[in-house]
């Protein structure tokens, strides 16, 4: 099967099981969905730098949040791609981008390693207000406003279990225990400031999908 330019060599359930396929295979491009079962495993990304091995990872993510991102570029991934901007056209560029030897953040590539760990700080820097994350940021003035989980999964193309982890994470470092409590520290300290007022659009959650390795068709 081939996809965008691409032949999809096999799938896998979660990301060693893809790497061992991957070798076996010669496919040098490895694609892995954080939303799919056991998606968050990264382990295997350590044994790909230690070992040296000939397989580029580019990861598919429910969000951007700036710590994971971090996280997963440091232990060895080559590229992270929001999944709900995954269009055919730009998970051709991404991964024509880290087959050529780029890393691939968001929706540009960045030559080398440093240079986007650089950028990713840098984002992380700007968004440090109260330890809140950027996602964070977007998720309390759709609280404010009143919108239920729901609403605010649809508007941020984010799963609604997402949602709940963000709100509780939000709760702790405002130290609010409800939403009313957060509410008047997010008006207080200005939270609010830039966000528009509007109502939640329509949207849909992220699916869950295999793990499939390719290779250059």
């Amino acid at each position: 099967m081939t996809i965008a330019g691409f032949e999809v060599v096999n799938q896998a359930s979660d990301g060693a099981t893809g790497l061992e396929l991957a070798l076996r295979n010669a496919a040098g491009l490895l694609v892995h969905d954080l939303t799919a079962p056991h998606g968050s495993e990264l382990d295997f990304l350590r044994r790909i730098d230690s070992e040296a091995l000939p397989v580029r990872v580019l990861l598919l993510a429910p969000s951007l949040e700036t710590v994971d991102v971090l996280n997963a570029m440091q232990r060895g991934a080559h590229g992270i791609l929001p999944k709900e901007s995954a269009t055919v056209q730009v998970l051709t560029e991404a991964l024509r981008a880290i087959a050529a030897g780029y890393y691939w953040l968001g929706a540009q590539h960045a030559h080398t390693i440093v240079e986007a760990l650089q950028a990713l700080e840098g984002a992380a820097h700007d968004n440090h207000r109260f330890g809140l994350t950027a996602r964070e940021l977007e998720v309390i003035p759709l609280m404010v406003q009143g919108c239920s989980n729901r609403e605010i999964a649809k508007e941020l193309a984010i799963s609604v279990e997402t949602v709940k982890h963000h709100c509780s994470h939000i709760y702790d470092k405002l130290g609010a225990s409800n939403r009313l409590e957060m509410a008047l520290f997010a008006i207080h300290h200005r939270l609010l400031d830039g966000s528009p007022a509007l109502p939640p659009k329509k949207g849909s959650e992220p699916s869950s999908t295999a793990c499939p390795v390719a290779r250059p068709s």
